[in-house]
């Protein structure tokens, strides 16, 4: 096999058929007419415009679904785990207003919006999921960019001051890599990776450029030929690819911030990456303090608060007293107006599913987690991950501790849908490893 080469380890498939026929009975016409199904309903799903009560037309379209999708999360691992629990947290979720209601504000309006946001990533990846039992993965990421990209364009007053960060990098991204995917060349996907890290850096986007970056350097692991090993090892391939993840995480971090600080990604992320190390020590807790009060309402109220209760003013002083813990200055106004304004946000996936739903929020946080974190690694053991699951996979990863519920949800339901490890495929890639064969 040449370097450079994916491997992907299933059996060729025609041009034009479709890669699984779940009652393997579909005449031509019929899978036709399933293939145009989920190229729309895939192309609707990442069309994220808001309707009323936080409702997108991706959930509409899963609801209709729902019977179709539901026998679906059976072909992938950790699926039908992660929908479970989504509906024992918006359970939970629920419960704790009538806790909450004795000393907090509930709106209603504000609890479904967030419930229907919730509802939204886990019905729109459900949909994504039966979609690639039909249509190639690679082209469920361009269609799915395609409807993404529509979304941002009919919501132009959400770009605010910087389009690519805020609107435009994971659409265009997922095209990109997605249309690398299909050449099934490493460097092809290596150079879409520092192209697109390029115009992150330019575009003052540190966050993306890491994580850009990052998927690069993993890439370029890959390319080193796969050792012959036994079947009964793939655990522990597995776990030492977890271990080298860290590793490599740890690498990118110092040397992105070293870069920073030299000034060699420019004089503004200079100063600004500056500062922030001398606020708190860290370019983390330096550019994310929300963190900071995230672990303090943890350690004061640990059972949550509930998706439309809002915070009181004794939560914001314990909010305010772990930001000032790390030297934030909380005198700004920021806690009051973006924090706790008008509902609870703390600026990481996880602090907020725990916010909304609790415990049960933050198992669901965690076990999102430890689902694609497996299945990158199982992937990674046997050289075959693709540069848009690695992407997507640490793009939800910086996610869940840095970046918002609401502007995450496109990127987690885009992750989940394409990350999740068929059942099929992943036992093919096992049996490969196994006895040393790489299928080209």
């Amino acid at each position: 096999m040449r370097a450079g080469t994916v491997p992907v380890p299933r059996a060729p498939v025609a041009p034009g058929a479709t890669r699984h026929s779940p009652d393997g009975g579909d005449s031509p016409r019929a899978a036709l007419l399933t293939r145009t199904v989920a190229v729309a309903t895939v192309g609707l799903t990442g069309l994220r415009v808001p309707l009323p009560q936080g409702v997108v037309p991706g959930l509409v379209v899963a609801v209709l679904l729902a019977p179709v999708w539901l026998p679906a999360l059976r072909h992938y691992r950790g699926a039908r785990l992660l929908v479970a629990l989504s509906v024992a947290a918006v359970l939970n979720g629920w419960w704790l207003h009538e806790w909450s209601a004795a000393d907090h504000r509930v709106v209603l309006g504000l609890a479904t919006g967030n419930t229907m946001l919730l509802a939204g990533i886990v019905g729109g990846a459900g949909v994504l999921l039966w979609a690639r039992l039909h249509l190639s993965d690679a082209w469920v990421g361009v269609w799915l960019a395609a409807g993404l990209a529509g979304g941002e364009l009919f919501q132009r007053g959400q770009w605010g001051t910087n389009p690519w960060k805020f609107a435009f990098v994971v659409p265009v991204a997922l095209l990109v890599l997605s249309l690398a995917r299909m050449t099934r060349q490493r460097v092809v996907e290596m150079g879409m990776l520092l192209a697109l890290g390029v115009v992150s850096i330019l575009q003052d986007s540190r966050s993306a450029f890491a994580i850009f970056a990052l998927t690069a350097t993993l890439i370029l692991w890959q390319i080193v030929p796969v050792p012959v090993s036994t079947r009964r090892h793939s655990v522990l391939r597995d776990v030492r690819v977890m271990v080298l993840l860290a590793l490599v995480a740890g690498a990118v971090y110092n040397a992105g911030t070293a870069l920073l600080l030299e000034g060699s990604l420019g004089s503004a992320a200079q100063q600004r990456s500056e500062q922030q190390i001398q606020q708190s020590g860290s370019l983390l807790l330096g550019g994310r303090p929300e963190l900071a009060a995230t672990a303090a309402l943890m350690r004061a109220r640990p059972e949550g608060f509930g998706p439309g209760t809002i915070a009181t003013p004794t939560d914001v002083v314990v909010a305010k007293t772990g930001m000032e813990s790390i030297g934030y200055d909380t005198g700004n106004g920021y806690v009051e107006r973006f924090l706790f304004g008008s509902q609870i946000r703390l600026h990481s996936v996880t602090g907020e599913l725990w916010a909304y739903f609790g415990i049960a929020g933050l198992v669901l946080a965690v076990a999102v987690l430890v689902v694609l974190v497996a299945a990158l690694a199982s992937a990674l053991s046997v050289r075959a991950a693709s540069g848009v699951v690695l992407w997507l996979t640490c793009l939800t990863a910086w996610n869940a501790f840095f970046g918002p519920l609401y502007g995450s949800a496109a990127a987690l339901l885009t992750t989940l849908g394409l990350v999740l490890v068929r059942r099929d495929t992943d036992a093919a890639a096992r049996l490969t490893a196994g006895s040393g064969v790489r299928t080209p």
